[in-house]
């Protein structure tokens, strides 16, 4: 399988990404440097699934784990969504005067 990760991204002259909000602002991806999700390659994928992932990123830059969706969960298997949101609530943002809701596209294409 691979897999696809479509979101709005501005890059700096600094060669960090800012991920575009709901409310339009962007927020300076801090950690990892590259917005991507890596499943487990043993992961089981059993048909081709594109779905819409949304978080919340608080004021302070991290992720709210209670806050991570994924459109069409029940199409993949607990250890795809484990991993994905196990990462996700990983990923750290630069600071902010209020929370954002960031959304965006993944695929993952069986083979």
């Amino acid at each position: 399988f691979k897999t696809a990760t479509t979101l709005e991204v501005d890059s700096s002259s600094d060669g960090s990404i800012k991920i575009k909000m709901a409310d339009g602002k962007t927020r300076k991806l801090i950690m990892p440097q590259e917005p991507k999700i890596i499943l487990p390659e043993n992961a089981k994928v059993e048909t081709s699934v594109e779905t819409e992932i949304s978080f919340t990123v608080s004021t302070e830059g991290t992720v709210i784990s209670s806050s991570i969706k994924i459109e069409n969960e029940s199409l993949l298997s607990s250890e795809i969504v484990s991993a994905i949101k196990q990462q996700l609530s990983q990923w750290w943002f630069e600071k902010a005067n209020s929370n954002g809701q960031a959304r965006f596209n993944y695929s993952i294409i069986k083979k």
